[in-house]
């Protein structure tokens, strides 16, 4: 297995902050009421780029660890809230669904992955139609130590 999965609705404070990986782009590819999201740019908040990249629209993994990940899409005039589906190794692993979301649009989770695991998502429009006003897809990666945080039951 390449991964391991934990979602938690507690408030979570990441002390370790010495690698940040920012991914953004706008739109999606494919047919139907699956879709791939668009990321085209990478940023990195550290002198040490650990070897992660983005090929493809999907993010490489540089190293074995736990990466704490936020991913949000801005979509003009989405009265409904979308399913992300999670994908590991080009392979669909789990789904994000809407009650999962914060308020702020945001979804996050932690995941254990191997060096070189592929992580990629695909939106799963409820209505059956993806928006063509996508304003920008948006993903930070964050590799940390589980040991370095702390979570808050205050929400």
């Amino acid at each position: 297995m390449n991964f391991a999965y934990a979602q938690n609705t507690a408030k979570c404070e990441i002390i370790d902050k010495k690698s940040i990986y920012s991914f953004s782009g706008i739109g999606y590819e494919g047919e139907g009421i699956r879709k791939k999201n668009i990321f085209s740019e990478l940023s990195i908040e550290s002198t040490n780029t650990e070897g992660i990249f983005l090929k493809d629209n999907e993010i490489i993994m540089g190293k074995e660890g736990t990466y704490r990940i936020i991913l949000s899409s801005v979509i003009k005039d989405n009265k409904t809230r979308d399913k992300y589906a999670v994908n590991i190794n080009s392979k669909e692993v789990f789904e994000l669904n809407p009650q999962d979301m914060l308020p702020t649009g945001v979804f996050f989770f932690q995941m254990y992955l191997k060096k070189g695991a592929s992580l990629g998502f695909t939106m799963i429009k409820n209505n059956g139609k993806i928006s063509s006003s996508v304003e920008s897809n948006y993903l930070k990666v964050l590799f940390t130590d589980p040991k370095l945080i702390a979570y808050s039951e205050h929400h």
